[in-house]
């Protein structure tokens, strides 16, 4: 029920953003840090996933990175469009960004 809050008040907003970040956490079933810095380097066209590599950098996005595994969202063949799209037109920093511009944090 909160989702559904969330989606409706986020659909009434001219800047999509909110909602295509909340759209893709209850898709993906990702954790909000994975997704907040997802990028189009990320991306693998051929898993229709965002492979988040494991880093230093990466710590903190996922919990297992101490393990040396990357880690894979996979994206349903749904929000594959949205994804391109994202990429498109954010193909450099984090794909999800606010009004200003700036990353979800």
């Amino acid at each position: 029920y909160e989702h559904q809050l969330l989606v409706e008040q986020a659909s009434r907003r001219s800047h999509t953003g909110f909602l295509d970040l909340i759209t893709f956490l209850h898709d993906t079933g990702a954790r909000p840090a994975e997704m907040y810095g997802a990028s189009a380097a990320e991306w693998d066209e051929e898993r229709k996933a965002f492979r988040i590599p494991a880093t230093p950098e990466s710590q903190g996005r996922y919990k297992l990175a101490h393990l040396g595994e990357d880690r894979l969202v996979y994206v349903s063949d749904e929000l594959v469009p949205l994804a391109r799209k994202l990429i498109a037109t954010q193909p450099a920093g984090p794909l999800f960004r606010n009004e200003s511009g700036s990353p979800w944090s």
